[in-house]
Parts: C-alpha cells; sequence; structure tokens
C-alpha cells in the first residue's frame, strides 16, 4: 500500500490599513501576540476625495486626477498613492494564487477608513468568508494611562488593544460585501469629489466646495503664511484631510480672486483675502486647466 502524505494548509493574513500612523503599533502587538504577526498592506490613498472608482480597471482615472489637481509636482516613484493601483492588484492575485490566504480589515469609524473600505471592494468582493471585517465602532478601549476612551480612529489604539480586537474579525460573505460596493457605486453615480460620514459604515457625498467659506474665514487682511492658515483651518474644521487638498481648494479661490497669493504654491506662499476685505462673491470651481491658462 502507498502511504500519502497529508498537507496541511495554513491560513495566512494580510492586514489591511488606511490609517498609516497605525503600523507601528499593529507591529508592536506582534510582539504581545506573535498569532497577528503576518504582512501588512497599508493603503494611503485617501478617497475622502476624489474620484469614485468602483472596478479595478478605474484606477487609472483616479491616479490622473491626483496628479492632475494634488501632487503636480510629484513623480510617480516619489508618491505612494500613486503605487496603489500595483498594489491592489498584486493583493488580489495573490489571493487567487493562495486560497488559504485570508484579508483582515482594520477599521473604525473614521471617515478615511470607512471610504478606505469601500475603495478596496472592487479587488476582494468576490472572495467569499476569505475578507474579514475587525470593525472597531463605538467601542470602549483602554488609553496609555489606563482610561476608557472611545478611538476616533485606529492610530489611537495603544498596541496592547490589538490581541483583544482581533477577536472581532467577522468574515464577509460575497453578498454583503457587493451589497456595499453598491453604496460605493451610487456614489460614483453623483460624480461629487468630497464625502462626509452619513453613520455607522456609511458615508454620502457633499459639493467639493462645502469647506470654502471656512477656508475663506481663515484668511486675514494682512498676508499670512500658508501653513499658518492651515493650521487655523484644521483647528475650526476638526477634518484632518491632508494639506494637498486644501491647497487646490485655495488654488481655486486664487483662480476666482477672492484671495491674494504671493509666491509658488508649492514654496509656502502668503495668502490674504482679496482687496483686504472678507468677499461674499461665489466661488467657480475652475479646472486645473483653466487655473494654468489663468
Amino acid at each position: 500500500m502507498v502511504e500519502t502524505e497529508t498537507v496541511i494548509k495554513v491560513e495566512r493574513i494580510i492586514h489591511v490599513l488606511f490609517d498609516p500612523d497605525a503600523v507601528r503599533f499593529l507591529q508592536q502587538a506582534f510582539d504581545l501576540d506573535p498569532t497577528l504577526r503576518d504582512d501588512i498592506l497599508v493603503l494611503e490613498d485617501d478617497y475622502r476625495y476624489g474620484p469614485v472608482i468602483t472596478a479595478s480597471y478605474e484606477w487609472e482615472t483616479r491616479k490622473q486626477w491626483l496628479k492632475n489637481h494634488l501632487f503636480i509636482q510629484e513623480e510617480d516613484d516619489n508618491k505612494a498613492v500613486f503605487q496603489e493601483g500595483s498594489l491592489r492588484r498584486q493583493l488580489r492575485e495573490n489571493m487567487e494564487a493562495d486560497d488559504q490566504l485570508h484579508v483582515w480589515i482594520w477599521m473604525t469609524h473614521h471617515l478615511r477608513e470607512v471610504c478606505g473600505y469601500f475603495s478596496l471592494l472592487p479587488w476582494v468582493s468576490d472572495f467569499d468568508q476569505r475578507v474579514e471585517l475587525i470593525f472597531l465602532h463605538n467601542l470602549p478601549f483602554l488609553n496609555e494611562k489606563f482610561q476608557v476612551f472611545f478611538p476616533e480612529k485606529l492610530s489611537q489604539i495603544p498596541a496592547r488593544e490589538y490581541p483583544k480586537a482581533k477577536r472581532l474579525a467577522t468574515p464577509l460573505s460575497s453578498e454583503e460585501m457587493m451589497a456595499d460596493k453598491e453604496e460605493w457605486q451610487k456614489l460614483q453615480q453623483q460624480e461629487s469629489l468630497l464625502r462626509k460620514s452619513a453613520g455607522e459604515r456609511k458615508c454620502a457625498s457633499i459639493t467639493v466646495d462645502s469647506y470654502d467659506e471656512t477656508l475663506l474665514k481663515c484668511c486675514n487682511t494682512d498676508w499670512m503664511k500658508l501653513s499658518r492658515l492651515l493650521s487655523i483651518f484644521r483647528q475650526r474644521s476638526g477634518i484632518d484631510i491632508g494639506d494637498e487638498f486644501w491647497i487646490w481648494r485655495l488654488k481655486q479661490l486664487h483662480a476666482s480672486g477672492l484671495i491674494e497669493m504671493q509666491g509658488e504654491w508649492h514654496q509656502k506662499p502668503l495668502i490674504r483675502i482679496a482687496g483686504g476685505e472678507q468677499p461674499a462673491a461665489q466661488v467657480n470651481d475652475l479646472s486645473a486647466d483653466q487655473m494654468q491658462n489663468e
């Protein structure tokens, strides 16, 4: 009789994070719980703004929008978000090649992480039960002083809390992911370039100029540094979207004649309200090509 060798397949995990600042805490958690130790994939593109894509082949459309509007001075090799198309494609290829490979998506109710989850669905939605969601929504944790708190985003959770959080890993069916993907498709149809939170694991479109008035109110009649203006804006708005998006909006305000600028946008220019008074005019949302022709 010929003896057959039993092959035991070991499940592997790729941890997916949309909050880059959370990586070091998850890595520290590996030392506390070795069963967590595996590969980490960080997806840095911030889907709170820009075009929504609902199919993997649409990635180049979003990449081109980012290059034309937010990262004009950046080369492909120097910007992580420009590599995300290949990272997501590689993730899918790895899952197709290894049926023991599972994806663990870590997220809170923070809008960047919620949008990140939706943005990943075009690549993983047909891997039934192999995508597991760790959704830390409205759950209490202990901070560094062992006080109870409710984290607003993943990077606020100390490393020692991750081994407990992993118990919440919930396999998603293809049907569940397809239902969420349909919600994301609705946003694509609305063609909005900015999003807000709309409850648990939900987001909604808002107009791209929704915060322009707040930006204007942060400007003075005297010249102020761009970095100072953006600091004031973050304090007043409580929004942690990267500076690149707000600089693009300021370019729109400048092209519409609502603010004045001295210097170059990529060299920390000085900004002030046009004419020394705060205008009440509406902002015309000019395209990048129109601004370059001004």
